[in-house]
């Protein structure tokens, strides 16, 4: 994409299926399913602006992200797309949903989350303040430690290791700029939104709670929710089999 810059890759043929990662991830929270997915379709993965290798060149808000994805499906899926997105990325896709319903085929929505309480609003902006003044380090092994299930982390170093490499990879004042836009999202009405939806979290989840998954679910005309047992928020990355045979299915 030319205004602003995106960093995207494509892999494989087939239905279009656009993957959005979450706060503090980039494109590589998909790399232990990407290749499988792109054996039945042509998968569309990019870093939202100030994330990853995409650069911040304006203040973000969500439904501005979400209206950045309905461009990359229009430049780069012909118009309409499967979507598959994690964490905040899940409330990207739900104002993707709600604003643009023709760009949607189907929506996985991965550790999903809705507009935050005031409480979580006020931890999220001090969480901004905090990269700001000290760098993503202050908060990275909190995330890792609060967002990774601890049966996964024993299971698999790699886990929390992977996690803590994508947080202290981000620029500081991006990962703040990203906090704020989070914190300042409200739910969109959801009503527009007429293809299938599968909302997959972890029992372990602390932020895409499975009771939150339970509940956006009634929001949608058609959707089903799976609760994956003793992961966490970073469900790919710690159950990648478990996460892809549930897409697979989902997307048939």
């Amino acid at each position: 994409m030319s205004e602003p810059k995106v960093h995207y890759e494509v892999l494989g043929e087939g239905p279009p299926l656009v993957m959005i990662h979450g706060l503090g991830g980039t494109i590589n929270f998909y790399e232990p399913i990407v290749e499988r997915l792109a054996t039945t379709h042509r998968v569309i993965r990019y870093d939202f602006n100030g994330h990853g290798r995409s650069p911040l060149e304006e203040p973000i808000t969500v439904e501005g992200l979400a209206d950045q994805a309905a461009a990359l499906i229009d430049e780069l899926a012909d118009g309409q797309a499967h979507v598959v997105a994690h964490s905040m990325g899940t409330l990207i896709a739900q104002h993707l949903g709600a604003a643009h319903p023709d760009k949607v085929a189907s929506m996985v929505l991965l550790g999903p989350v809705t507009a935050q309480h005031d409480a979580a609003r006020r931890a999220t902006r001090e969480r901004a303040a905090t990269v700001r003044a000290t760098g993503m380090g202050a908060v990275a092994d909190a995330i890792v430690r609060s967002g990774t299930a601890p049966t996964s982390r024993a299971a698999n170093a790699l886990v929390g290791a992977c996690v803590r490499e994508m947080l202290t990879r981000q620029v500081p004042e991006n990962y703040a700029q990203a906090c704020e836009a989070l914190a300042s999202a409200e739910d969109p009405d959801l009503s527009p939104v007429a293809g299938r939806v599968l909302l997959l979290t972890g029992s372990a989840d602390a932020v895409g709670k499975p009771e939150i998954a339970q509940e956006l679910a009634t929001r949608f005309t058609d959707a089903e929710c799976h609760v994956i047992e003793d992961i966490g928020h970073w469900t790919v990355i710690e159950a990648p089999g478990e996460v892809l045979r549930a897409i697979e299915a989902f997307l048939g």
